[in-house]
């Protein structure tokens, strides 16, 4: 999955209920429109971060006043269309949108499945593991990547699989019944000891843990899960 043409040679959109997470890569594909000398304009059906949107285009070296900002279709300024509609219904409005789907090039919403079609689009789900890291999945064919998004970056993590997310639960099992209670930090830095991760991967994996429902975080500290005890 190559993210430097999101926006641009792949027309996508994004279901997400994470507003943050949307802003982050309706940003990213402002700023690959802008890198192809394009000035696209932003459809806010729900209001966007312009704080978050502004920071992240202007590391790129692109301004707000190169991109447009509306509330509806009714009178897009320039091309390609970007739309904005985590907590909006665009359903709808599917046949409105169909009339622009030669120049709608991303859009993010929560619900809208069948926007796909309509569009002409390939269909992501992105949702949130914890701690900034998301998972961007094909809903064609279950393709998955793992991105960081934090300070007004987006960094895409590698994935090692089950294996070692199975390694990383029985180390720190092992941790937990030689230490007893361990924080999360503790937990992090055990990780990469052990298994010589770099520290975004060790929390990756920990949150995949929680996630599912092999371990909980209580009060900054890791316990097992105790449908599993």
């Amino acid at each position: 999955m190559d993210l430097s043409i999101l926006g641009t040679k792949l027309k996508a959109v994004i279901i997400t209920h994470h507003g943050i997470g949307a802003t982050y890569l309706t940003a990213f594909a402002a700023s690959n429109a802008l890198r192809e000398g394009k000035k696209p304009t932003i459809v806010e059906f729900s209001p966007i971060n312009r704080n978050l949107f502004e920071r992240f285009i202007s590391i790129r070296g692109f301004s707000l006043d190169e991109v447009s900002f509306e509330q509806d279709l009714k009178a897009p300024g320039t091309f390609p269309i970007i739309i904005f509609a985590v907590g909006f219904d665009l359903r709808p409005l599917v046949a409105e949108l169909e009339k622009y789907s030669h120049v709608i090039s991303f859009v993010t919403t929560h619900v809208g499945t069948s926007l796909g079609l309509a569009l002409k689009a390939r269909v992501f789900g992105l949702k949130e593991l914890g701690n900034n890291i998301y998972v961007l999945e094909d809903r064609r064919n279950r393709e998955k990547i793992y991105l960081e998004m934090n300070q007004f970056k987006i960094t895409e993590v590698q994935y090692l699989g089950k294996k070692i997310d199975n390694e990383s639960f029985r180390v720190l099992l092992d941790s937990m019944a030689e230490y007893g209670e361990i924080s999360t930090a503790d937990a992090i830095f055990i990780l990469q000891g052990k298994l010589k991760l770099s520290r975004t991967e060790a929390r990756r994996i920990l949150y995949e843990l929680v996630k599912d429902g092999k371990m909980k975080i209580e009060g900054g500290k890791l316990r097992l899960n105790s449908s599993l005890t």
